[in-house]
């Protein structure tokens, strides 16, 4: 089975044969299963089973809410086991043929098959398979180099980080199409697999350890990686490899894409990854940053800002200044809780306020309102010295030494407009994308510089993307 090709479950599940232990809510006894990833790169399951077979699912009604917890395992001849969860079937028909055989086909969706080949304890290597990896844009600095004899040798990288693997493909060739890092005390590769016929939407790719790190830290790897690269890395599943190179297990998964809308995407890193070339890419410039935000993941909330940053950049246009504007707050609001009390969330001094508070709830009494009106009328009494938090964004970045220009201010408001549903009128489209574009920049800023991401940004919002320090609006030097 070839290594180097990350959908090895379809080969693995078709050209096997297995025993069903548990038939899970499909209609039994199942004669025959294929699985196949589709365009969206979700998994269907596919099952043949006699036309009067019956099915132990249970009924939902519509509108019902649930986390789908019903699977199948399946035996193999050799032992080996599968398990394929989430099972949902959507479409079941019955066919007769000329002989007048009828038999029962059922569709089923399904969310992940994972596989235990060998002892899980001779793992040596986890390739984690991913789509959208690299859209054209970047320039590698590591080799991987394909010799072909009496079998194929893969060689990945330099020195002695250097990985060699054994590959049935009767590819040849060389060339720079990864890179080598080391995030978190994980020794890894990513790796582009360049004119992949697999590949969905920009090219397929997988990151190599050379170790078996855990789900949850190949996850924080994957986010890290994702925003300093500038697209979001698809994952579809990883593989478990021993020191010989033969399988130990898998386990496949119907991938999230956002819609489909992660492969329409320009890679656009935060900040230069050389200082050479646009595109290039060093990894004594990215490493640091990688490790700076693997190392502040929790403090700062970053899956969750990954979650919310990369649903903003595949967002309509219309509506993509509320995501922009979430991440900055969310971010503002991390930042505060880790460092204290850093500017005051008051939007006047206190002894002015209580004398504020007190002549407006005189005022407020004198009037004899009605019960309810006067509970609401001194509620908002009691809020007024609650900042907006235009004024407090605007305490955040010059505390963080940010300058926010007029521009910024005026782009900042376009998060209100789209949180409230304001019209885009007719003509004003351009200068939405832009102040999107400026929202963008904003947030890679604060998270740069809270981060400790070195001293520059790419300013995605003027002709050029100028790199500029980031302490400096949009406007210096435009």
């Amino acid at each position: 089975m070839s290594v180097i090709k990350g959908e090895v479950l379809e080969k693995f599940i078709n050209d096997n044969h297995f025993e069903v232990n548990e038939q899970g809510p499909l209609h039994f006894p199942i004669r025959g299963l294929t699985v196949k990833r589709d365009e969206s790169l979700n998994l269907t399951l596919t099952t043949i089973s006699d036309s009067n077979s019956e099915a132990c699912s249970i009924g939902h009604p519509p509108g019902t809410v649930r986390i789908n917890n019903d699977a199948i395992e399946l035996t193999s001849t050799s032992k080996c086991k599968v398990k394929i969860n989430g099972v949902q079937p959507f479409n079941n028909t019955i066919s007769t043929d000329n002989n007048g055989n009828s038999t029962r086909t059922e569709l089923s969706s399904v969310s992940s098959i994972e596989a235990d080949i060998r002892e899980a304890q001779s793992g040596k290597y986890l390739i984690e398979w991913l789509e959208n990896v690299d859209d054209g844009h970047f320039i590698w600095p590591d080799c991987v180099e394909t010799n072909i004899k009496n079998h194929t040798q893969i060689s990945i990288g330099v020195g002695p980080n250097k990985v060699k693997l054994q590959e049935e493909s009767s590819f040849n060739g060389f060339g720079s199409s990864c890179v080598f890092l080391e995030v978190g005390g994980h020794k890894l590769y990513l790796v582009s697999t360049k004119n992949d016929a697999k590949s969905v939407g920009a090219k397929s790719g997988y990151i190599l350890y050379l170790g078996i790190p855990p789900s949850d830290e190949r996850k924080k790897v994957r986010n890290c990686l994702s925003f300093v690269f500038g697209r979001p890395l698809i994952k579809t599943g990883y593989s478990i490899f021993d020191s010989e190179w033969l399988l130990v297990s898998f386990k496949s998964i119907s991938a999230y894409t956002f819609g489909g809308s992660a492969f329409s995407i320009h890679s656009l890193p935060p900040f230069p990854l050389s200082e050479k070339y646009p595109g290039e890419i060093d990894s004594n410039i990215i490493t640091p940053l990688i490790n700076a935000i693997y190392n502040n993941y929790e403090k700062y909330r970053f899956g969750h800002l990954s979650w919310t940053y990369w649903h903003a950049v595949c967002a309509p246009v219309h509506i993509a200044a509320v995501h922009f504007g979430a991440c900055i707050e969310s971010l503002q609001k991390s930042y505060i809780e880790n460092n204290g009390k850093i500017f005051s969330s008051a939007l006047i001094e206190r002894p002015k306020w209580k004398e504020l508070r007190k002549a407006t709830l005189e005022v407020l009494t004198s009037l004899n309102l009605e019960e309810t009106e006067n509970k609401v009328l001194e509620n908002k009494i009691n809020s007024l010295n609650q900042t907006p938090q235009s004024v407090l964004t605007e305490r955040f970045l010059a505390y963080l030494d940010i300058d926010f220009s007029a521009r910024e201010k005026s782009a900042w408001q376009q998060r209100n407009n789209a949180a409230h549903g304001n019209e885009i009128k007719e003509g004003s489209e351009i200068q939405l994308i832009k102040e999107i574009k400026i929202l963008k920049v904003i947030f890679h800023r604060v998270l740069l510089k809270v981060m400790g991401g070195g001293e520059h940004y790419i300013d995605y919002h003027s002709i050029g993307f100028p790199i500029k320090y980031l302490s400096d609006s949009i406007d210096k030097n435009a």
